[in-house]
């Protein structure tokens, strides 16, 4: 199912789209421009755009992948919302880049901490098959329990690459996620 998600993230789904040059990142989040979404089985709130389709993964073995959520948005951008169980975050990527089929140009890891947040922002662009160039922002951001909180957005849209950094942070702050938050921020 996650080959398939994947294939489907990477090669279908952005190509079929129709790219909106006046991406406004000033106004997306906007109220009116908003749905906010919650889902039983992990204590989160997600506010996204209206512009953003969403596909929840279903997962059967919850050891390491507790949560998924791939969005994509009209404007060719695309990403996931996930939460992970993760011993050691600060191994985990750095194990993560090393057996990635990707080839980095460009990745780029620092240590942040957010209210109660602590973990990596990453930048990162890269060759994919050998051929697609691709953006990458991304948060990771770890709990004590253990658990991370995971915000990437990817684009194959260099109009777009210097906005994920700006719409990502967006994204990031509109998140509530129970086990890390003890009501609102």
């Amino acid at each position: 199912m996650k080959i398939l998600v994947l294939f489907l993230m990477l090669f279908i789904w952005p190509n079929s789209l129709t790219i909106y040059n006046d991406l406004d990142i000033n106004t997306i989040f906007e109220p009116e421009n908003t749905k906010i979404y919650s889902f039983e089985e992990i204590p989160i709130e997600i506010k996204l755009p209206n512009t953003v389709s969403i596909l929840k993964d279903e997962i059967n073995d919850k050891s390491e992948v507790l949560f998924s959520l791939l969005f994509l948005d009209k404007n060719k951008y695309w990403g996931y919302i996930q939460v992970w169980n993760i011993n050691d975050l600060h191994k985990f990527l750095s194990k993560s880049k090393e057996t990635s089929q990707y080839n980095f140009f460009q990745y780029k890891k620092q240590f942040i901490k957010i209210d109660k947040f602590e973990g990596f922002y990453i930048q990162w662009e890269a060759e994919v098959n050998g051929t697609k160039i691709i953006w990458g922002d991304e948060y990771f951001m770890m709990n004590p329990n253990g658990e991370v909180l995971r915000v990437s957005l990817f684009t194959d849209k260099d109009f777009l690459a210097e906005q994920l950094q700006v719409i990502n942070k967006l994204f990031f702050s509109n998140i509530k996620f129970g086990r890390m938050y003890k009501g609102d921020r």
